[in-house]
């Protein structure tokens, strides 16, 4: 399994924050998120949010025997994460969104909050793992429904699983990226993608796991 990735802010402050890890026979954690520019902070809950889940998941991995069990517990000691490091000590609201996969064994296990995606490109195939967590207000007006801020997250964690083939590939993007999504991660690698990506309207992050 190969792993790359790039990110590109839209501003000084660039809000995305992915972090992967080897986890040795238990394979990969991959987690993607992408700070809340609507509160304050966002780059400070992404990075909060995605760094207390992955410790979680490598330092708790063995004492569970179920994946979706590990993620749904992951998502929720980042969320108190956000409320007791994010809240308590910038004494405001703040909130990130986020994907989490462990890739092991042909297999992807995933949960999501919000609008991160996850692709899976089979035979050339490009399918959307993820459904974006976001209500649509009006014309050019969305909200996104699911996050983690540090309020408590809902009963209805989605949890998915999907099989995996040699030369399968993952890709996690952010919504800077979505509009090129469709067209490209198709037919080009992550390092042809990330020669086109100037001036993005929103930052842009992408992470390729190749099987």
């Amino acid at each position: 399994m190969k792993i790359n990735s790039f990110s590109i802010g839209s501003a000084p402050i660039n809000e995305d924050f992915f972090v992967y890890r080897n986890m040795g026979i238990n394979g990969y954690v991959i987690v993607l998120a992408d700070g809340m520019g609507g509160l304050p902070h966002g780059d400070i809950a992404a990075r909060i949010a995605a760094k207390t889940a992955v410790e979680y998941i490598i330092n708790n991995y063995k004492d569970f025997h179920s994946e979706t069990r590990i993620l749904k517990e992951a998502l929720k000691v980042a969320d108190n994460a956000i409320a007791t490091q994010g809240l308590a000590k910038y004494k405001c609201r703040m909130g990130t969104t986020i994907a989490i996969a462990i890739v092991s064994d042909y297999q992807i296990f995933y949960t999501w909050q919000g609008n991160v995606r996850i692709y899976l490109k089979k035979h050339n195939t490009l399918s959307v793992l993820t459904e974006d967590h976001i209500l649509n207000i009006n014309y050019d007006q969305k909200r996104v429904t699911r996050s983690i801020k540090g309020t408590g997250l809902r009963e209805d964690i989605p949890v998915k699983k999907e099989s995996l083939s040699r030369n399968d590939t993952i890709f996690f993007c952010t919504d800077g990226l979505y509009n090129i999504a469709a067209l490209m991660l198709s037919d080009n690698n992550i390092s042809e993608i990330k020669e086109i990506i100037i001036n993005p309207e929103d930052d842009a992050s992408l992470i390729q796991i190749d099987i």
